[in-house]
């Protein structure tokens, strides 16, 4: 019983590329215009199945910025079947493309949007995304991070005194618990949402990941680990 708790807590981060319409200065995957890391629709079809051997019902993608990848609207389908809800992040610079975009929306009411609107982000597209989805009835929210709960990783890294450089940890926390695991757009499955402690990869996983997440979890856990960015020194000296 435990266990099938367990599989159905887990909500993981995907990231399907690292390229970028901004450079934000809090970005903990430290994306731009100039990357270049882009998901292929073989490795969606390998998370899918991912997805289905471990009963995962719910996800998070993000980038970068999705409509970044070419191949978006292949991905951000296989991904999103039989999920019970997707969120999708994104800046709301997709307005560019917004029939492309409303059009997939409109096949997939599973998906809804964070719009990110904040002072990291230049928020130029937000007021014309939510319109464009308020006409169109699709659901959305608006995502605000205030600078206090910036995590120290990547460009995040240059934000100090906040809750999680100074005495708190982001995985540790009952409601991201979780969510503690990223699947980036090689396949690649690591512990930390942020690309910290990887685990495996989808094509050559040896074991159980679940399994291998809990263990490592519950390790981390007696670690006596007071902070992301204690977390990132020690990962740093380890790797």
């Amino acid at each position: 019983m435990s266990e099938l708790v367990l599989l159905k807590e887990i909500y993981p981060t995907i990231r399907i590329t690292t390229k970028c319409t901004q450079r934000c200065s809090h970005c903990c995957y430290e994306c731009s215009p100039e990357k270049k890391d882009m998901m292929t629709v073989r490795t969606a079809n390998k998370i899918y199945d991912f997805l289905q051997e471990y009963k995962i019902e719910s996800i998070n993608v993000m980038g970068g910025e999705f409509f970044c990848n070419p191949h978006w609207r292949e991905i951000l389908h296989r991904l999103s079947i039989w999920r019970n809800y997707v969120r999708l992040a994104t800046n709301s610079d997709w307005v560019a493309i917004s029939k492309e975009v409303v059009d997939f929306l409109k096949g997939h009411f599973n998906v809804y949007m964070a719009l990110s609107c904040d002072e990291f982000h230049s928020n130029k597209n937000v007021a014309r995304a939510e319109r464009i989805l308020g006409k169109n009835k699709l659901p959305f929210v608006r995502d605000v991070i205030p600078t206090h709960e910036v995590v120290p990783v990547g460009r995040g890294e240059n934000y100090y005194g906040g809750f999680f450089t100074l005495f708190g940890c982001y995985c540790k926390n009952p409601n991201h618990e979780c969510q503690s695991m990223l699947i980036d757009e090689k396949g690649n499955v690591y512990k930390c949402p942020f690309g910290l402690w990887k685990l495996g990869n989808i094509d050559s996983y040896d074991g159980d990941c679940i399994k291998h997440l809990e263990h490592f979890n519950k390790q981390f856990n007696k670690s006596g680990i007071m902070s992301c960015s204690e977390c990132l020194r020690i990962w740093r000296r380890m790797n």
